[in-house]
């Protein structure tokens, strides 16, 4: 029992100090410390447009290029279908066998080796499209091409220099 009366004790002592009996939670009493300020918020100029709407504007220039239209075209299917079956739905760079459906991570993507920027035979080449599977596309692939981007590497920095 001593000790039960010991631990009430500290236990009401806290409780004394945290909050004293009769006191107001809504005085200043109740306020031991002060309250931390709030952040300011990132400068960020008025007429500059939000995160969002820069995304949003982005991905529409990016659709209205013409190549961007040439992916949903027939015949863009039809070239990529011959490319899956002429690499027996394989991933040319995993050899994982891509038999999922979009957006599994082995459904077959069709990617261009080197990259067209816009050039129409670079574009529809038929050796130029290889094969990848989906997670490959998504992943390795895609940390390579922004890396390639970043260091203005690009197809025409690829042709020897003389």
């Amino acid at each position: 029992m001593p000790q039960d009366e010991l631990k009430e004790s500290h236990a009401e002592k806290a409780d004394r100090a945290i909050s004293p009996r009769g006191s107001n939670p809504a005085s200043s009493q109740w306020k031991r410390f002060p309250t931390m300020p709030h952040m300011p918020k990132t400068f960020r100029p008025s007429y500059l447009p939000s995160r969002q709407e820069q995304q949003r504007q982005h991905d529409s220039r990016r659709d209205q290029t013409e190549q961007r239209a040439w992916y949903k075209t027939a015949r863009w299917q039809k070239l990529k279908q011959r490319v899956h079956v002429r690499d027996l739905f394989r991933c040319q760079e995993t050899g994982v066998l891509c038999s999922g459906k979009y957006p599994a991570d082995d459904s077959p993507v069709a990617d261009h080796i080197v990259e067209p920027d816009g050039d129409p035979a670079l574009f529809w080449d038929e050796n130029n499209i290889r094969t990848v599977s989906k997670a490959y596309h998504d992943g390795e692939r895609q940390r390579e091409q922004i890396a390639e981007r970043g260091r203005g590497v690009g197809r025409k920095s690829r042709a020897p220099t003389r």
